[in-house]
C-alpha cells in the first residue's frame, strides 16, 4: 500500500538538495528575496520528506541487516553516525530558519 513512499522520499530529498544549491547561487549573486523563498521551500520539502519517511517506517517496521564479516561493523558505524546526524538536522534547521527569517 505504501510501496511508493521510498521513491517519494528520494524525490523529496533530491528536490530539497536542488533547492539548497539554487538558493546558495542566488545569495552569492545578491538576490536575497529569491534566496529566502528557496530556503523556505527547501525547509517545507524537507518537512514533507520527514513526514513521508516516518510514515513509511512506522508501517514498514525495521529492516534487519543480514551482512556478516568485516562489512557488519562498517555498516553499523555508518548507520550510527547517520542516525545521530539525521536527528540533529531537525532542531538545527528550525534554529537556522528562525534566525534567517529575523
Amino acid at each position: 500500500m505504501l510501496d511508493f513512499l521510498p521513491t517519494l522520499n528520494a524525490m523529496l530529498n533530491a528536490t530539497s538538495g536542488i533547492l539548497l544549491v539554487v538558493a546558495h547561487r542566488k545569495i552569492k549573486h545578491g538576490d536575497r528575496a529569491a534566496h529566502r523563498k528557496l530556503m523556505v521551500s527547501a525547509f517545507t520539502v524537507s518537512v514533507l520528506f520527514l513526514i513521508s519517511y516516518l510514515t513509511y517506517h512506522s508501517y514498514h517496521g525495521t529492516t534487519r541487516f543480514l551482512g556478516e564479516g568485516w562489512i557488519r561493523p562498517v555498516y553499523f558505524t555508518i548507520l550510527i553516525s547517520h542516525t545521530i546526524l539525521a536527528a540533529s538536522v531537525a532542531p538545527l534547521a528550525i534554529i537556522s530558519l528562525r534566525l534567517g527569517l529575523k
